[in-house]
């Protein structure tokens, strides 16, 4: 007897990659037993559903970036600080603070004038009623000649 093969599989164009593929292939040869029909079955994984592996390379480079990262941080902080202490101890922070120093002395003097001012008026304020007091009698004997 000679025996033909006849292969169906399922179709792998409808499947998405990302899940496994369970093909089936079934044989179906021209015997004198008509029921005899082989069955093969494979399963298949793809690629996206294994656990990916890093390669070594990229991991090394990603440790050197995060090292390179915190130097970075670290050298970017150390100059604001040396900045601000070149500010301070330069000839012109020096003019800085002495501006500030004759500023706060300013200041001071006003405030100070302030509040003479204010002491002042507390007292004028205190003799307001004997003076308005006095003007009424003023004006009450004015044509008087005492």
């Amino acid at each position: 007897s000679v025996a033909r093969r006849c292969a169906f599989t399922s179709c792998d164009l409808l499947t998405p990659p990302s899940r496994t593929v369970a093909t089936t292939t079934s044989f179906l040869r021209m015997s004198e037993d008509e029921n005899a029909v082989e069955t093969e079955e494979s399963s298949e994984t793809s690629e996206e559903d294994e656990e990916p592996t890093e390669d070594p390379e990229v991991t090394e480079l990603k440790e050197s970036i995060t090292k390179l990262e915190s130097t970075l941080k670290s050298k970017r902080s150390e100059l604001t600080s040396l900045k601000d202490m070149a500010d301070k101890y330069s000839q012109s922070g020096y003019a800085r603070q002495v501006a500030l120093v004759e500023n706060n002395k300013r200041m001071r003097g006003a405030n100070m004038a302030d509040s003479k001012s204010a002491a002042r008026a507390s007292v004028l304020q205190s003799f307001l009623p004997a003076l308005d007091e006095m003007d009424v009698i003023g004006a009450k004997y004015e044509g008087n000649a005492f």
